[in-house]
Protein backbone atom coordinates (compact mmCIF):
# COMPACT_ATOMS: atom_id res chain seq x y z
CA UNK A 1 0.00 0.00 0.00
CA UNK A 2 3.21 2.15 0.97
CA UNK A 3 4.31 1.63 -2.56
CA UNK A 4 0.80 2.68 -4.05
CA UNK A 5 0.42 6.07 -2.11
CA UNK A 6 3.90 6.81 -3.27
CA UNK A 7 3.47 5.60 -7.18
CA UNK A 8 1.06 8.69 -7.49
CA UNK A 9 2.87 12.10 -6.47
CA UNK A 10 5.89 10.89 -9.15
CA UNK A 11 3.29 10.87 -11.86
CA UNK A 12 3.98 15.15 -11.67
CA UNK A 13 7.67 13.91 -12.88
CA UNK A 14 7.19 12.31 -15.66
CA UNK A 15 5.83 12.86 -19.19
CA UNK A 16 3.17 11.14 -21.46
CA UNK A 17 5.69 8.85 -23.92
CA UNK A 18 5.06 9.92 -27.44
CA UNK A 19 3.93 6.03 -27.85
CA UNK A 20 0.73 6.26 -29.74
CA UNK A 21 -1.00 4.97 -26.92
CA UNK A 22 -4.82 5.47 -26.81
CA UNK A 23 -6.59 5.62 -23.22
CA UNK A 24 -9.54 3.31 -23.24
CA UNK A 25 -12.19 3.85 -20.17
CA UNK A 26 -14.49 1.41 -19.43
CA UNK A 27 -17.82 2.26 -17.58
CA UNK A 28 -17.89 1.59 -13.56
CA UNK A 29 -19.25 -0.88 -12.80
CA UNK A 30 -18.56 -2.51 -16.12
CA UNK A 31 -21.76 -3.36 -17.62
CA UNK A 32 -20.48 -5.17 -20.67
CA UNK A 33 -19.58 -7.70 -19.02
CA UNK A 34 -20.59 -10.79 -21.01
CA UNK A 35 -20.60 -14.85 -20.61
CA UNK A 36 -21.73 -15.91 -23.92
CA UNK A 37 -19.70 -19.23 -25.15
CA UNK A 38 -19.59 -18.70 -29.02
CA UNK A 39 -19.04 -22.54 -31.57
CA UNK A 40 -16.34 -23.10 -33.88
CA UNK A 41 -17.42 -23.31 -37.36
CA UNK A 42 -15.24 -25.06 -39.99
CA UNK A 43 -12.83 -22.74 -41.62
CA UNK A 44 -13.14 -21.85 -45.62
CA UNK A 45 -9.16 -22.34 -46.10
CA UNK A 46 -6.02 -23.32 -43.82
CA UNK A 47 -4.17 -19.94 -42.76
CA UNK A 48 -0.91 -19.70 -40.93
CA UNK A 49 -1.00 -18.00 -37.62
CA UNK A 50 1.44 -17.65 -34.57
CA UNK A 51 2.72 -21.08 -33.11
CA UNK A 52 1.65 -20.56 -29.72
CA UNK A 53 0.30 -22.72 -26.80
CA UNK A 54 -3.95 -23.47 -26.67
CA UNK A 55 -5.53 -21.82 -23.96
CA UNK A 56 -7.84 -18.75 -23.65
CA UNK A 57 -5.61 -15.39 -25.07
CA UNK A 58 -6.84 -12.45 -23.70
CA UNK A 59 -6.93 -10.07 -27.33
CA UNK A 60 -9.74 -6.66 -26.99
CA UNK A 61 -11.82 -5.08 -24.62
CA UNK A 62 -15.10 -5.69 -25.03
CA UNK A 63 -16.28 -1.85 -25.42
CA UNK A 64 -14.02 -2.27 -28.42
CA UNK A 65 -16.84 -4.01 -30.26
CA UNK A 66 -20.26 -1.70 -30.70
CA UNK A 67 -22.58 -1.22 -33.19
CA UNK A 68 -20.56 -2.30 -36.54
CA UNK A 69 -18.00 -5.04 -37.37
CA UNK A 70 -14.48 -3.76 -36.79
CA UNK A 71 -11.33 -5.24 -37.98
CA UNK A 72 -8.24 -6.44 -36.01
CA UNK A 73 -4.86 -8.47 -36.27
CA UNK A 74 -4.56 -11.10 -33.78
CA UNK A 75 -2.22 -14.10 -33.79
CA UNK A 76 -0.74 -13.48 -36.67
CA UNK A 77 -4.81 -13.45 -38.56
CA UNK A 78 -7.10 -10.47 -39.46
CA UNK A 79 -10.24 -10.91 -37.38
CA UNK A 80 -13.60 -9.71 -38.25
CA UNK A 81 -15.42 -9.03 -34.65
CA UNK A 82 -19.16 -8.08 -34.22
CA UNK A 83 -22.46 -8.92 -32.43
CA UNK A 84 -25.73 -10.68 -32.76
CA UNK A 85 -29.16 -9.01 -31.62
CA UNK A 86 -28.38 -10.42 -28.57
CA UNK A 87 -25.30 -8.68 -28.27
CA UNK A 88 -23.22 -11.94 -28.12
CA UNK A 89 -20.07 -11.67 -30.06
CA UNK A 90 -19.05 -12.95 -33.61
CA UNK A 91 -15.35 -13.77 -34.45
CA UNK A 92 -14.96 -14.46 -38.00
CA UNK A 93 -11.42 -14.49 -40.09
CA UNK A 94 -11.61 -11.27 -41.69
CA UNK A 95 -11.95 -12.62 -44.95
CA UNK A 96 -15.13 -13.67 -47.43
CA UNK A 97 -14.84 -17.05 -48.90
CA UNK A 98 -16.50 -16.04 -51.76
CA UNK A 99 -13.85 -13.36 -53.76
CA UNK A 100 -11.96 -12.63 -50.18
CA UNK A 101 -13.06 -9.33 -49.59
CA UNK A 102 -12.53 -8.19 -46.06
CA UNK A 103 -15.92 -9.10 -44.15
CA UNK A 104 -15.07 -6.30 -41.55
CA UNK A 105 -15.81 -3.68 -44.10
CA UNK A 106 -19.55 -4.58 -44.61
CA UNK A 107 -22.40 -3.99 -42.27
CA UNK A 108 -25.03 -5.58 -39.60
CA UNK A 109 -28.05 -6.38 -41.50
CA UNK A 110 -31.06 -8.62 -41.41
CA UNK A 111 -31.90 -11.74 -43.43
CA UNK A 112 -35.14 -10.50 -45.68
CA UNK A 113 -38.38 -12.10 -43.57
CA UNK A 114 -36.75 -12.92 -40.63
CA UNK A 115 -35.08 -10.96 -37.69
CA UNK A 116 -31.52 -12.57 -38.01
CA UNK A 117 -29.08 -10.67 -38.27
CA UNK A 118 -26.05 -11.35 -40.74
CA UNK A 119 -23.42 -9.45 -41.68
CA UNK A 120 -22.92 -8.13 -45.13
CA UNK A 121 -19.89 -8.90 -47.21
CA UNK A 122 -19.21 -5.42 -48.86
CA UNK A 123 -18.33 -6.85 -52.36
CA UNK A 124 -21.59 -8.88 -53.31
CA UNK A 125 -23.65 -8.41 -50.67
CA UNK A 126 -23.76 -11.66 -49.41
CA UNK A 127 -24.84 -12.47 -46.05
CA UNK A 128 -23.50 -14.53 -42.96
CA UNK A 129 -24.90 -15.76 -40.06
CA UNK A 130 -23.54 -15.79 -36.45
CA UNK A 131 -22.21 -19.65 -37.60
CA UNK A 132 -19.73 -18.20 -40.41
CA UNK A 133 -22.80 -19.69 -43.13
CA UNK A 134 -23.51 -18.13 -46.21
CA UNK A 135 -27.79 -17.58 -45.49
CA UNK A 136 -28.34 -15.55 -48.70
CA UNK A 137 -26.88 -14.66 -52.44
CA UNK A 138 -28.54 -11.65 -53.89
CA UNK A 139 -27.76 -13.02 -56.84
CA UNK A 140 -30.53 -16.06 -56.68
CA UNK A 141 -32.12 -15.23 -53.09
CA UNK A 142 -30.42 -18.23 -51.66
CA UNK A 143 -28.61 -19.40 -49.28
CA UNK A 144 -25.12 -21.10 -50.18
CA UNK A 145 -23.81 -24.11 -47.68
CA UNK A 146 -20.80 -24.12 -49.31
CA UNK A 147 -19.87 -20.89 -48.72
CA UNK A 148 -18.54 -20.60 -44.99
CA UNK A 149 -15.99 -18.51 -43.26
CA UNK A 150 -14.22 -19.22 -40.80
CA UNK A 151 -15.90 -18.46 -36.88
CA UNK A 152 -12.80 -18.68 -33.92
CA UNK A 153 -14.82 -19.96 -30.27
CA UNK A 154 -14.55 -16.89 -27.50
CA UNK A 155 -16.01 -15.75 -24.59
CA UNK A 156 -16.36 -12.34 -22.48
CA UNK A 157 -15.26 -12.21 -19.08
CA UNK A 158 -15.25 -9.07 -17.18
CA UNK A 159 -14.80 -6.36 -19.69
CA UNK A 160 -12.33 -8.83 -21.67
CA UNK A 161 -12.77 -10.81 -24.97
CA UNK A 162 -10.80 -13.67 -24.59
CA UNK A 163 -10.09 -16.42 -27.72
CA UNK A 164 -9.68 -19.88 -27.60
CA UNK A 165 -6.46 -20.86 -29.61
CA UNK A 166 -6.14 -24.79 -30.38
CA UNK A 167 -8.85 -27.39 -29.79
CA UNK A 168 -8.15 -28.94 -26.49
CA UNK A 169 -10.29 -28.23 -23.22
CA UNK A 170 -8.98 -25.58 -21.18
CA UNK A 171 -10.51 -24.08 -17.60
CA UNK A 172 -12.50 -20.54 -19.07
CA UNK A 173 -10.38 -17.42 -18.13
CA UNK A 174 -11.07 -15.96 -14.54
CA UNK A 175 -8.17 -13.65 -14.13
CA UNK A 176 -10.48 -10.83 -13.18
CA UNK A 177 -13.37 -12.69 -11.50
CA UNK A 178 -14.27 -10.68 -8.05
CA UNK A 179 -13.39 -7.49 -9.50
CA UNK A 180 -16.64 -6.05 -10.50
CA UNK A 181 -16.20 -3.50 -6.91
CA UNK A 182 -13.15 -2.52 -8.30
CA UNK A 183 -12.53 0.98 -10.37
CA UNK A 184 -10.92 0.51 -13.61
CA UNK A 185 -8.91 2.34 -16.21
CA UNK A 186 -7.25 0.65 -18.82
CA UNK A 187 -4.80 2.47 -21.26
CA UNK A 188 -3.44 0.55 -24.44
CA UNK A 189 0.35 0.67 -25.61
CA UNK A 190 1.45 -1.27 -28.77
CA UNK A 191 4.40 -2.36 -28.94
CA UNK A 192 6.03 -3.23 -32.51
CA UNK A 193 9.37 -2.69 -34.23
CA UNK A 194 10.96 -4.92 -36.74
CA UNK A 195 12.31 -8.34 -36.65
CA UNK A 196 10.11 -11.26 -34.57
CA UNK A 197 9.28 -12.85 -31.24
CA UNK A 198 7.02 -9.56 -30.20
CA UNK A 199 4.87 -11.12 -27.93
CA UNK A 200 7.75 -13.34 -26.46
CA UNK A 201 10.13 -10.95 -25.59
CA UNK A 202 7.50 -8.18 -24.26
CA UNK A 203 7.08 -10.88 -21.65
CA UNK A 204 9.84 -11.65 -20.52
CA UNK A 205 10.49 -7.93 -19.93
CA UNK A 206 7.64 -8.66 -17.08
CA UNK A 207 9.21 -11.66 -15.90
CA UNK A 208 12.91 -9.79 -15.55
CA UNK A 209 13.21 -8.45 -12.05
CA UNK A 210 16.99 -7.46 -12.10
CA UNK A 211 16.55 -5.38 -14.95
CA UNK A 212 14.53 -2.19 -13.01
CA UNK A 213 17.60 -0.66 -11.14
CA UNK A 214 19.06 -0.08 -14.45
CA UNK A 215 16.41 0.28 -16.80
CA UNK A 216 13.65 2.35 -14.58
CA UNK A 217 16.18 4.36 -12.18
CA UNK A 218 14.34 6.87 -12.08
CA UNK A 219 10.87 5.15 -11.89
CA UNK A 220 9.90 1.39 -10.58
CA UNK A 221 13.21 1.54 -9.04
CA UNK A 222 12.72 4.67 -6.70
CA UNK A 223 10.03 2.82 -4.93
CA UNK A 224 10.71 -0.87 -5.65
CA UNK A 225 14.48 -1.13 -4.64
CA UNK A 226 14.10 -1.49 -0.85
CA UNK A 227 11.77 -4.65 -1.93
CA UNK A 228 13.93 -6.26 -4.59
CA UNK A 229 17.72 -5.17 -4.03
CA UNK A 230 20.15 -7.95 -2.28
CA UNK A 231 17.01 -10.47 -2.63
CA UNK A 232 17.08 -13.72 -4.33
CA UNK A 233 13.29 -14.02 -5.39
CA UNK A 234 11.17 -17.20 -4.21
CA UNK A 235 9.67 -18.58 -7.29
CA UNK A 236 6.39 -20.87 -7.37
CA UNK A 237 5.84 -22.25 -11.17
CA UNK A 238 3.89 -24.82 -12.59
CA UNK A 239 1.89 -25.48 -16.24
CA UNK A 240 -0.36 -22.85 -15.43
CA UNK A 241 1.22 -19.65 -13.77
CA UNK A 242 4.79 -18.32 -12.76
CA UNK A 243 4.47 -16.48 -9.48
CA UNK A 244 7.40 -14.84 -7.69
CA UNK A 245 7.87 -12.69 -4.35
CA UNK A 246 11.02 -11.12 -2.26
CA UNK A 247 11.10 -10.74 1.38
CA UNK A 248 7.37 -9.34 1.11
CA UNK A 249 5.08 -12.66 0.45
CA UNK A 250 2.38 -9.90 0.02
CA UNK A 251 3.89 -8.00 -2.59
CA UNK A 252 4.11 -10.32 -5.37
CA UNK A 253 4.14 -10.55 -9.09
CA UNK A 254 2.34 -13.10 -11.16
CA UNK A 255 2.15 -13.87 -15.02
CA UNK A 256 -1.20 -16.41 -15.90
CA UNK A 257 -0.58 -18.57 -19.32
CA UNK A 258 -1.21 -17.47 -21.78
CA UNK A 259 -0.87 -14.07 -21.90
CA UNK A 260 -2.04 -11.76 -18.39
CA UNK A 261 0.48 -10.78 -16.12
CA UNK A 262 -0.64 -8.86 -12.78
CA UNK A 263 0.75 -7.09 -9.43
CA UNK A 264 -1.82 -7.01 -6.55
CA UNK A 265 -1.16 -4.97 -3.89
CA UNK A 266 -2.24 -5.42 -0.23
CA UNK A 267 -1.85 -6.59 3.36
CA UNK A 268 -3.86 -9.80 2.21
CA UNK A 269 -2.20 -11.26 -0.62
CA UNK A 270 -5.93 -13.09 -1.88
CA UNK A 271 -7.43 -10.17 -1.11
CA UNK A 272 -5.73 -7.07 -2.66
CA UNK A 273 -6.68 -3.58 -2.47
CA UNK A 274 -5.51 -2.42 -5.82
CA UNK A 275 -4.00 -4.91 -9.09
CA UNK A 276 -2.01 -3.76 -11.79
CA UNK A 277 -2.62 -6.24 -14.24
CA UNK A 278 -1.24 -6.14 -18.45
CA UNK A 279 -2.52 -8.27 -20.75
CA UNK A 280 -0.43 -9.05 -23.91
CA UNK A 281 -2.54 -9.64 -26.94
CA UNK A 282 -0.45 -10.85 -29.58
CA UNK A 283 -0.91 -9.12 -33.17
CA UNK A 284 1.87 -10.62 -34.94
CA UNK A 285 5.57 -11.69 -35.39
CA UNK A 286 6.66 -7.78 -35.11
CA UNK A 287 3.63 -6.30 -32.97
CA UNK A 288 2.18 -6.97 -29.43
CA UNK A 289 -0.89 -4.66 -27.64
CA UNK A 290 -0.41 -4.33 -24.30
CA UNK A 291 -3.86 -3.81 -22.21
CA UNK A 292 -2.54 -1.92 -19.33
CA UNK A 293 -5.38 -2.05 -16.68
CA UNK A 294 -5.23 -0.34 -13.32
CA UNK A 295 -7.80 -1.97 -10.65
CA UNK A 296 -8.79 -0.27 -7.24
CA UNK A 297 -10.95 -0.68 -4.38
CA UNK A 298 -10.01 1.64 -1.87
CA UNK A 299 -9.69 5.38 -1.36
CA UNK A 300 -13.07 6.26 -3.61
CA UNK A 301 -12.99 9.86 -4.13
CA UNK A 302 -15.98 11.21 -6.09
CA UNK A 303 -14.55 13.17 -8.84
CA UNK A 304 -11.02 12.11 -8.67
CA UNK A 305 -11.14 8.62 -9.47
CA UNK A 306 -10.75 8.90 -13.01
CA UNK A 307 -7.80 11.23 -12.79
CA UNK A 308 -6.01 9.15 -9.33
CA UNK A 309 -6.35 5.68 -11.63
CA UNK A 310 -5.51 7.69 -14.83
CA UNK A 311 -2.30 8.48 -13.45
CA UNK A 312 -1.64 5.22 -11.72
CA UNK A 313 -1.89 3.49 -15.52
CA UNK A 314 0.09 6.44 -17.24
CA UNK A 315 2.83 5.57 -14.91
CA UNK A 316 2.88 1.70 -15.49
CA UNK A 317 2.78 2.81 -19.55
CA UNK A 318 5.87 5.32 -18.63
CA UNK A 319 7.50 1.83 -17.45
CA UNK A 320 6.45 -0.32 -20.32
CA UNK A 321 7.67 2.74 -22.90
CA UNK A 322 11.06 2.38 -20.94
CA UNK A 323 11.46 -1.26 -21.44
CA UNK A 324 10.81 -0.98 -25.10
CA UNK A 325 13.96 0.15 -26.34
CA UNK A 326 16.04 -3.09 -25.27
CA UNK A 327 13.19 -5.01 -26.23
CA UNK A 328 13.26 -3.93 -29.63
CA UNK A 329 16.17 -4.35 -29.94
CA UNK A 330 16.28 -7.58 -28.89
CA UNK A 331 13.39 -8.26 -31.68
CA UNK A 332 15.51 -6.87 -34.62
CA UNK A 333 18.79 -9.30 -33.46
CA UNK A 334 16.25 -12.26 -33.14
CA UNK A 335 14.56 -11.40 -36.34
CA UNK A 336 17.52 -10.34 -38.50
CA UNK A 337 20.19 -12.40 -37.30
CA UNK A 338 18.66 -15.42 -36.30
CA UNK A 339 20.40 -14.41 -32.60
CA UNK A 340 20.11 -16.54 -29.33
CA UNK A 341 20.25 -15.37 -25.94
CA UNK A 342 22.03 -17.54 -23.16
CA UNK A 343 19.92 -16.80 -20.26
CA UNK A 344 21.81 -18.65 -17.13
CA UNK A 345 21.41 -16.53 -14.57
CA UNK A 346 19.22 -17.80 -11.23
CA UNK A 347 16.64 -14.71 -12.07
CA UNK A 348 16.25 -16.02 -15.89
CA UNK A 349 14.43 -19.22 -14.01
CA UNK A 350 11.08 -17.91 -14.69
CA UNK A 351 12.04 -16.94 -18.20
CA UNK A 352 13.09 -20.74 -18.73
CA UNK A 353 10.17 -21.93 -17.39
CA UNK A 354 8.36 -19.35 -19.98
CA UNK A 355 10.31 -20.52 -22.77
CA UNK A 356 9.03 -24.50 -21.84
CA UNK A 357 5.72 -23.27 -22.04
CA UNK A 358 6.27 -21.43 -25.17
CA UNK A 359 7.59 -24.64 -26.76
CA UNK A 360 5.08 -26.90 -26.06
CA UNK A 361 5.94 -28.96 -22.95
CA UNK A 362 2.73 -28.18 -21.13
CA UNK A 363 0.55 -28.44 -24.07
CA UNK A 364 0.09 -28.76 -27.59
CA UNK A 365 0.88 -25.80 -29.89
CA UNK A 366 -1.32 -24.26 -32.81
CA UNK A 367 -0.80 -22.14 -35.29
CA UNK A 368 -3.77 -23.06 -37.86
CA UNK A 369 -7.14 -24.89 -37.02
CA UNK A 370 -7.42 -28.52 -37.48
CA UNK A 371 -11.14 -28.77 -38.96
CA UNK A 372 -11.75 -29.50 -42.53
CA UNK A 373 -12.78 -27.22 -45.49
CA UNK A 374 -16.65 -27.67 -46.84
CA UNK A 375 -16.57 -28.50 -50.43
CA UNK A 376 -18.06 -26.25 -52.76
CA UNK A 377 -20.29 -28.36 -56.03
CA UNK A 378 -18.08 -28.85 -59.02
CA UNK A 379 -20.44 -26.97 -60.94
CA UNK A 380 -22.43 -24.24 -59.07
Amino acid sequence: MNLLIAIVPFIAFIGSPNSGVEAFLPSHPQSLTRQTLTRFASPTSEWGGLNLPGGWYGIALSDEVKGQPISMERMGIDLALWRNEDGSLNIFEDRCPHRLAKLSRGKIVSVEGTSQKCLQCPFHGLLFDSDGKCQHDPEDNQPKPFLQTAKFTSVERDGVIYLKWGDGEYPEPDYFEGMDEFYTVVVKYLSSGPGKDSFRLNVEAQLDSLHPEFVHTNSFWRFAKNVIQDQKAVNSMDSNRIRWHFKDPGFYWEFVFPNVWSNPLGTDPENPHYVMSLIYAPINETSTLLYIRSHRNFMNIPGANLLIDTAIAKLYEHITFEDQEITLDQQKNVGKYGAKDIAYRQDDVRIRHFRRWLEGKYGALYNRPSIEAPKPPENP
